[in-house]
C-alpha cells in the first residue's frame, strides 16, 4: 500500500505543531460557547423558579383573604404550597418577604436578603412573622438575575383587590 505522507527526517509519525494548535483552539472556542450557554440557561431556570414561587405565594395570600373585612391572614402555612414546604430562593436558603404597607409599593432591587426591618421596612417573612394589625394590601417581589437594571430586574405580585 502506498503511503500518502512522505517520511521526514525528524518524525515519521505524529501531528505537526500547527495542527495541534488548530485543534486546541477549536476545542477552546467550543468550550467557551458551551459554558456561556450553560450559565445563561441556569440563570433563566432560577428566574423561572422565582416567578413561580412569587405566583404561589400570591395565590396562598389570596386564599387567606377575609372577605368581610378585606384583610389578609398571616403567617402563611406550609400546607398552602405544593410539596408542603415554603418556597425559598434557588440560590439561598432564605424565605421570600412580603411588604404589607400597600399594594402599590415601588419595586426596588433590594428584595433579596433577610426579612429585617432595616432591609425591608414593614415586611414580614411568610414563614413565621405576623404583622401588627390586619394588612389590607401586600406586595411580594423577587430580584431576577436576567432582568437587566432597575425595575425590570424585579418580579412583583400584589394583592388583587
Amino acid at each position: 500500500m502506498k503511503k500518502l505522507l512522505p517520511k521526514t527526517k525528524y518524525s515519521p509519525q505524529g501531528f505537526t505543531l500547527v495542527e495541534l494548535l488548530v485543534v486546541i483552539s477549536i476545542i477552546a472556542i467550543l468550550s467557551v460557547i458551551g459554558l456561556t450557554i450553560f450559565t445563561s440557561t441556569q440563570r433563566n431556570a432560577r428566574d423561572a423558579k422565582r416567578r413561580a414561587d412569587i405566583d404561589a405565594i400570591a395565590n396562598a395570600l389570596e386564599v387567606g383573604k377575609t372577605i368581610n373585612t378585606a384583610t389578609y391572614t398571616f403567617p402563611v402555612f406550609s400546607a398552602s404550597f405544593a410539596g408542603g414546604a415554603f418556597p425559598v430562593d434557588p440560590t439561598a436558603t432564605q424565605n421570600y418577604c412580603v411588604n404589607i404597607t400597600a399594594p402599590f409599593v415601588a419595586a426596588t432591587a433590594s428584595w433579596t436578603g433577610a426579612c429585617g426591618a432595616a432591609t425591608f421596612p414593614n415586611s414580614v417573612s411568610i414563614v413565621n412573622n405576623t404583622p401588627s394589625g390586619t394588612p389590607a394590601g401586600w406586595v411580594v417581589c423577587a430580584s431576577l438575575e436576567n432582568g437587566g437594571t432597575g425595575v425590570n430586574s424585579v418580579y412583583c405580585k400584589s394583592n388583587s383587590q
